[in-house]
């Protein structure tokens, strides 16, 4: 159909005898069968088949725009009777996979899944291409953010490392200690560690197990001029270091802001369809009530409460039920065999009677 359409000037389609068709052609490539209806007195008649495949397009056009179609809206935009031929219709549309979803007869609506797509004017090119920009512009601060977390990794991993050499560098083991500080044995080198610990010179612990010295605080020695660059390398890289965090803190708390302001607007949207599910109800409830000649607000009221005949057989089935229990505590059981009989009453005791059995 489109390259029908894009192979002959519009103008000459537009201005000989098959205009009509051509309009005709038109709206089956991107109009509505309202827009048949608004233009019937022009364009040549359509066949049932045929306003058929039109309400389906149409469908489609309204589906692009919103996922759940309220019936209301479909009715009056397909011009149909009632709701059995509404529904008729969205199920030929989906067994011709023109579109998937469900029918929700409920809150009356149509839930859309998937549609086909309808031919594209010319004028719709410019929104197209804005959408797939936007759409190539989440996709690179996608990968931006891919990068930044590789990043955030590698240098996680790079303080790991830092971490680790850091801790091997304060645990100095017993042989480099025995061998620099010339002792016989690891007895004589834990007792001079403890020393040094309680004359606080150092802080640390003694691992025994691993055979080494873990140091966490020793005092200070002086310092020679050409160990300054290295204190100075040093500083610099704490300052880098608290640069680093506090631009982790700044970047979550611009995450918080974010996911703020898109919970902000799902609650919005979230508010925005209980507003139309409000809005479908009542539009419900007038047509019922329409079709019975109530008032809406009277129909609600005569929903929500009980039948007037309710109450009362309820109070009958309560009354031939406590009848029927008092009527069966008084009933009377023989016994031929021995020769006595049993009766009591309600609230009385029960009597006995014998009777000698009769002889012969």
């Amino acid at each position: 159909m489109l390259f029908v359409l894009s192979a002959f000037s519009p103008l000459q389609l537009a201005e000989n005898e098959f205009s009509s068709v051509f309009r005709l052609l038109t709206l089956f490539a991107y109009g509505t069968y309202a827009d048949y209806l608004s233009e019937a007195g022009n364009l040549p008649p359509l066949s049932k088949a045929q306003k058929n495949k039109l309400r389906h397009l149409s469908v489609v056009t309204l589906a692009a725009k919103i996922k759940c179609i309220p019936y209301a809206v479909l009715l009056e935009q397909l011009q149909l009777k009632n709701v059995r031929q509404l529904e008729d219709l969205v199920i030929e549309a989906v067994y011709a996979d023109v579109l998937r979803g469900s029918l929700d007869q409920r809150n009356q609506r149509l839930e859309v899944d998937y549609s086909i797509g309808r031919d594209i004017r010319r004028e719709e090119l410019s929104t197209i291409t804005r959408t797939l920009q936007e759409w190539c512009l989440g996709c690179e601060v996608v990968l931006s953010g891919i990068e930044e977390q590789v990043s955030r990794a590698n240098q996680h991993k790079e303080q790991q490392l830092g971490l680790k050499q850091q801790i091997e560098s304060e645990c100095i083991p017993y042989a480099v200690l025995l061998e620099q500080l010339q002792l016989k044995n690891v007895r004589q080198l834990e007792d001079l560690v403890i020393e040094a610990v309680y004359a606080d010179v150092l802080r640390g612990s003694l691992d025994q197990r691993n055979q080494r010295l873990e140091v966490d605080y020793s005092i200070g020695r002086d310092i020679r001029r050409e160990e300054l660059s290295t204190i100075t390398r040093t500083l610099q890289e704490w300052c880098l270091g608290c640069e680093v965090v506090l631009s982790g803190i700044e970047e979550q708390v611009s995450r918080a802001n974010q996911h703020k302001e898109q919970q902000l607007g799902l609650k919005q949207q979230i508010e925005s369809e209980v507003a139309n599910l409000k809005k479908t109800i009542k539009v419900t409830t007038a047509a019922a009530a329409a079709a019975t000649s109530q008032d809406p607000e009277q129909h609600l009221t005569e929903l929500r409460e009980p039948a007037p005949g309710t109450n009362q057989r309820q109070a009958s089935k309560k009354a031939s039920k406590a009848k029927g229990s008092s009527s069966s505590k008084g009933k009377v059981g023989t016994n031929r065999e021995h020769g006595f009989t049993l009766s009591g009453e309600e609230t009385g005791s029960p009597n006995v009677s014998t009777q000698r059995p009769s002889k012969g």
